[in-house]
């Protein structure tokens, strides 16, 4: 026998309110999963762009940087062509006024520097020393008295003897016109020239620009810090990326101020040099975290609107409510009218249709004319108190 009475009707309302709970429940956890994937797409593309800045960054650096070093080159050819053709007491004064033609025309060019034979400095555009200042132990000098085929030598950033700063040298052997070891001709580049090129850069206010011997010697830096002339092998950048490639991007893990920074480098061509550019990761993220709490404000009160309406829709019925529901039938059954209407105002609607849903013949309509407790059964009021 079918079970009638209030016990029925609560047990129907329960599963018709679970069913509403459950399904606003899945409309939130849908609209956040679908804000959440639209947010993680957001975030990887930010970063992807970013990523594609700072190496296109490291791309223009490392180009110029190329340029410098072969214009130094082509500048020491020009140099080293003048020692064959003087001879004597001629020799320095030829090689010196090519040496100032050059420092005006390059002024990326610090100090050009000439050594005899002997190691002994006897030219300088930046002047000579008060004392001998002798460079046969430097690694370049030492390199092209050894080596007659080593033309051109660039080595890793030093400290000059003359000015005190970190310094990349380049140097070109210098040979007598039978081929004998004249000296060398030495062009130094010094961070002030990088420091001024990257500062002209339109990068981010909190980026930051480096140039580097792939030993981890850093050469410049800008904005400048005390790092120049610090090496740093154990560094992500020349512990694993440049094995691994001479070109690309990474992210480098938090540093001695917790920022994590998006990283694109180059090594220049034809050097041991390499250029790099960082991003900080929390500054590219700005406007990505905007969004963030713009949309969680969002789904806090979406939220909030579809708990309400589920709260109202799934409301269980007072006492008034579950007396409506033994009226009605009671007037349903004593009507026993096959085409009876009833009419009910909003805040009756849910409860009469669980109440009538198992008498198809019965047509339950919202009718907005009516108070919202009222309802009309075949043109009698059931008004609920």
């Amino acid at each position: 026998m079918a079970e009638t009475g209030a016990g029925h009707f609560d047990r129907r309302f329960r599963r018709a309110a679970g069913t509403v709970f459950a399904a606003a429940g899945i409309l939130v956890l849908a609209v956040t999963a679908l804000v959440a994937w639209d947010l993680y797409g957001e975030r990887r593309g930010i970063v992807s762009a970013a990523k594609r800045e700072a190496l296109t960054l490291a791309r223009s650096l490392s180009a110029h940087t190329e340029y410098t070093l072969r214009a130094a080159e082509v500048a020491l050819d020009r140099i080293a062509a003048e020692v064959p053709s003087a001879e004597g007491e001629r020799r320095p004064e030829a090689v010196r006024r090519a040496m100032l033609d050059v420092s005006r025309i390059l002024p990326a060019i610090d100090n050009i520097v000439q050594a005899n034979a002997a190691g002994i400095v006897v030219n300088s555009t930046a002047g000579l020393p008060p004392t001998r200042l002798d460079v046969s132990d430097r690694e370049n000098f030492i390199a092209h008295r050894e080596s007659p085929s080593l033309e051109m030598m660039a080595t890793e950033p030093i400290v000059g003897r003359i000015t005190g700063d970190t310094i990349l040298p380049l140097s070109r052997r210098l040979s007598n016109a039978d081929g004998s070891f004249a000296g060398v001709i030495v062009a130094t580049i010094g961070p002030g020239h990088f420091e001024a090129l990257f500062a002209e850069v339109e990068a981010r206010p909190r980026s930051a620009l480096l140039l580097a011997h792939v030993n981890g010697q850093v050469m410049s830096r800008f904005p400048p810090t005390e790092a120049v002339g610090a090496t740093f092998a154990d560094g992500p950048l020349f512990k694993t990326h440049l094995a691994a490639a001479p070109v690309g991007t990474y992210l480098s893990p938090p540093l001695s101020d917790g920022e994590v920074r998006i990283v694109g480098y180059k090594i220049v061509n034809g050097s041991d040099l390499v250029v790099a550019a960082a991003l900080n990761r929390k500054e590219v993220l700005a406007v990505w975290w905007e969004n963030f709490y713009s949309r969680l404000g969002f789904l806090a009160v979406f939220t909030l609107l579809v708990a309400a309406t589920a709260a109202v829709l799934g409301r269980e019925p007072d006492d008034d409510g579950r007396a409506l529901v033994e009226r009605l039938r009671a007037a349903v059954a004593r009507l026993d009218d096959p085409e009876l209407e009833v009419r009910v105002g909003h805040a009756r609607e849910f409860v009469v249709r669980e109440a009538l849903a198992g008498h198809a013949d019965v047509t339950v309509v919202l009718d907005q004319g009516l108070q919202g407790d009222d309802v009309l059964v075949s043109g009698t009021f059931a008004q609920v108190d």
